[in-house]
C-alpha cells in the first residue's frame, strides 16, 4: 500500500532577507534578530524560476495548485520582485504578499491587479505604529493602503502584539477601522531561546 502524496495548499517564498525597517521586536532584524550579521547569499532570479518550474511540475503531476505567499524581510526590496510575480501569474498561481506596506506604491498596479490578498503590518494608531516602525511610517502605509482600495485585492492588516501596544489591545480594531481592513489579524511576537 502506498502512502498518498501530501497535498500542498500554501507555499511561502522568502524572496529576500533585506528590510527597509528595523523594528526592535522583529525576530529577523530586531534587537535579537536571527539575520543580524547573516551574509549568506540569497537565491538568484534563475533559482527562483527553477523553484517556480518545480511547482508547475508538481501541479501537473498531482493536480494540486498551491497558493503562493511572497514575504521577506521586505519582499518589495527584492530587485526582481516584478519578474517573479509575472512568472507566477503566467502559470496561474494565486498570490499573497506579506509586507510592512512602506513600498506598496512602487508596485501599486502590479499588486492591485495580480495579488489575491496582501497582509500589511500595522501595529495600532499613528503614535503606536511609528514608535515601533519609525517616524512617518504610519502615514506612508495608510496612504498606500488607500491607493490600493481601487483594486480588487483583499487587504488584511496584521498587528504584532508587543509591549508597545498590548495595554491598548482592545482598542486596536477601532483604531485601525479608518484603514478599512478586510480582516485584522493579531500576531504574536517571534520568540527565540538563546540556543535558537
Amino acid at each position: 500500500m502506498t502512502t498518498p502524496e501530501k497535498r500542498l495548499e500554501l507555499v511561502h517564498f522568502q524572496l529576500t532577507r533585506k528590510c527597509n525597517l528595523r523594528c526592535h521586536f522583529c525576530g529577523q532584524w530586531g534587537d535579537k534578530g536571527f539575520f543580524s550579521g547573516n551574509t549568506a547569499p540569497e537565491l538568484t532570479l534563475e533559482e527562483w524560476f527553477q523553484v517556480i518550474d518545480s511547482l508547475v511540475e508538481y501541479r501537473d503531476r498531482t493536480g494540486d495548485s498551491p497558493d503562493i505567499i511572497l514575504w521577506g524581510g521586505e519582499p518589495l526590496m527584492y530587485p526582481h520582485f516584478e519578474l517573479v510575480v509575472k512568472r507566477l501569474r503566467r502559470y496561474g498561481f494565486n498570490l499573497g504578499l506579506i509586507t510592512n506596506g512602506v513600498m506598496l506604491n512602487l508596485h501599486r498596479d502590479l499588486i492591485g491587479n495580480q495579488f489575491k490578498v496582501i497582509y500589511v503590518s500595522v501595529d495600532g494608531n499613528r503614535e503606536m505604529h511609528d514608535r515601533v516602525r519609525g517616524a512617518g511610517v504610519f502615514d506612508k502605509v495608510a496612504a498606500n493602503i488607500a491607493e490600493l482600495r481601487e483594486y480588487p485585492v483583499i487587504i488584511n492588516l496584521m498587528s504584532v502584539i508587543s509591549p508597545d501596544n498590548v495595554a491598548r489591545l482592545p482598542e486596536i480594531p477601532l483604531l485601525l477601522e479608518p484603514l478599512q481592513p478586510d480582516k485584522l489579524l493579531l500576531q504574536k511576537l517571534i520568540y527565540l531561546t538563546p540556543a535558537e
